[in-house]
């Protein structure tokens, strides 16, 4: 089972870590949120039966872990577009500078219209480019 668990970290550790990530914007929440929930999937693995993927069931466990965490700490906004977006200012002029801070603005003024389910979806589709 151990080995089970190891494999399965090695293999979808980032994509679980980047779908945490868009959702808390903050690297250390997302990494102590990532190891819970590989410590859930430890505790849960020997119920795992193969309904669906590995892939699809480490991210709904991240994804309760995650909205868990913002229900402890009462945090209404799911996402922040601000400076934590690492951006190589060399090759960017100002204008695409601005351009980019603006679509990303407007994306999450989007985003934030949707319900929270629609905004899951949304972000494991078209982020992480999960399969429907």
């Amino acid at each position: 089972m151990e080995m089970d668990l190891e494999r399965l970290y090695f293999e979808y550790s980032d994509k679980v870590y980047h779908f945490i990530y868009i959702l808390v914007r903050n690297k250390e929440t997302a990494e102590d949120l990532t190891q819970e929930t590989f410590y859930k999937a430890y505790k849960g693995l020997q119920h795992f039966n193969d309904q669906s993927s590995h892939s699809t069931w480490l991210l709904k466990i991240a994804r309760n872990t995650t909205y868990d965490y913002f229900r402890r700490k009462r945090i209404i906004q799911f996402f922040t577009w601000g400076n934590e977006v690492v951006i190589d200012h060399q090759t960017l002029t100002p204008e695409s500078s601005a351009l980019r801070n603006e679509t990303h603005s407007e994306i999450h003024t989007a985003l934030l219209r949707l319900k929270k389910d629609y905004r899951d979806v949304i972000i494991l589709r078209k982020i992480n480019e999960c399969s429907i």
